[in-house]
C-alpha cells in the first residue's frame, strides 16, 4: 500500500508508533520528537503519515477487539465523551498518546514557520477528524519549545481535546502519574528516555523504513504494535 509505503519512510527514525495498549486496551501511541528532522519531509506528508498511522492503530484494534462487543466509532473516532464532557461507555477505538519531548529541539536550519506547520498537520490528523477518540495525552520533559509550538497550534483542536493534554517539565512528573495509573496507563511500558526499562522495537522493512502493515498485524494479534 502506497499510503504504509509513505508513511514508513517518513517515520522511519522511530518519531512515532504504537506500542502497548492502557488498561481498557486501546493501544498507545508514542512520540519521540527528539528523533524528528522536519526537513526529512513535506509539512503535508507529515500530516499523511500520522493519520496513515493513526488507520494502522484503528484497524488493527476493531480486528484485535472484534466480537467482544466494544463499542466503535465511524471512521476515525469513537467518543470516551460528549460535548458537554458527560462520560459514555468506552469505545475499543481510543487511543493515549505519550510524547518523550527529551532532545526535541529546532535547531538553526528549521524555521519555526515549517515546524509550526508539521505540527498543525500532525494535530489535525491526530484530533481533527474525531476528536472524541483522542482518551489524553502526556509530554515530558517539556520544554518551552513545546508548550510555543502547541499555544500556535492549539485553535486547530476542540477546547475539549485541548484540556486532556498533560504537559510535564519534569520525567518524575509523569511516572508518578503512570504510577496513579491515570488515563489506564501502566509504567511498565514506559521507555528509558521516560525513566522507564521497556523496550520498544519497531518492525522494519528491508530497506529500513517502519513496517506499518507488520505493525498493524501486530495489534491485531495484541503484541502492542512494536516488538
Amino acid at each position: 500500500d502506497a499510503a504504509l509505503q509513505e508513511a514508513g519512510r517518513v517515520l522511519r527514525r522511530g518519531a512515532l508508533y504504537w506500542h502497548g495498549f492502557d488498561a481498557s486496551g486501546g493501544p498507545i501511541m508514542w512520540a519521540h520528537t527528539g528523533r524528528m528532522d522536519l526537513r526529512d519531509a513535506e509539512p503535508s506528508a507529515w500530516g499523511r503519515a500520522v493519520a496513515t498511522l493513526i488507520e494502522v492503530g484503528v484497524v488493527g484494534t476493531r480486528a484485535r477487539r472484534a466480537g467482544e462487543g466494544c463499542r466503535v466509532g465511524s471512521g476515525v473516532g469513537a467518543a470516551v465523551g460528549d460535548s458537554d464532557g458527560r462520560s459514555e461507555a468506552p469505545r475499543c477505538d481510543r487511543f493515549v498518546y505519550v510524547e518523550c519531548a527529551d532532545g526535541f529541539s529546532l535547531g538553526p536550519k528549521v524555521p519555526l514557520t515549517r515546524a509550526v506547520a508539521v505540527a498543525r498537520r500532525s494535530l489535525a490528523a491526530l484530533f481533527g477528524g474525531s476528536p472524541e477518540r483522542f482518551a489524553g495525552a502526556v509530554v515530558a520533559p517539556a520544554s518551552r519549545t513545546n508548550r510555543i509550538l502547541f499555544s500556535l497550534a492549539r485553535h486547530f483542536i476542540p477546547a475539549s481535546t485541548a484540556r486532556r493534554i498533560h504537559f510535564f517539565g519534569q520525567t518524575e512528573q509523569l511516572r508518578a502519574f503512570f504510577r496513579r495509573r491515570e488515563l489506564g496507563l501502566d509504567s511498565a511500558v514506559l521507555p528509558a528516555c521516560l525513566g522507564g526499562s521497556a523496550t520498544h522495537v519497531l518492525p522494519r522493512t528491508p530497506s529500513g523504513d517502519v513496517d506499518l502493515a507488520a505493525m498493524l498485524r501486530e495489534i491485531a494479534g495484541g503484541d502492542g504494535g512494536a516488538g
